[in-house]
């Protein structure tokens, strides 16, 4: 079962490390002031959203 299911886990992990690097470019871009900034937004909003389970699954893991 873990062959089947480790191409699903290895593309959330490529996501969730696109997201988060994403997500620091979008910031780095609004601290700048660089133009389009409503795009900066967009890419805040949205990586943000794709950033929520592993957020959720980092704030409740037990650590013991």
């Amino acid at each position: 079962m873990g062959e089947a299911m480790a191409p699903f886990f290895v593309l959330a992990m490529f996501l969730t490390i696109a997201a988060a690097a994403g997500e620091g470019a979008a910031v780095v871009s609004l601290v700048r002031g660089e133009r389009l900034a409503w795009l900066s937004w967009l890419a805040v909003a949205v990586n943000g959203a794709l950033l929520l389970p592993a957020l959720y699954l980092l704030t409740t893991m037990d650590w013991r």
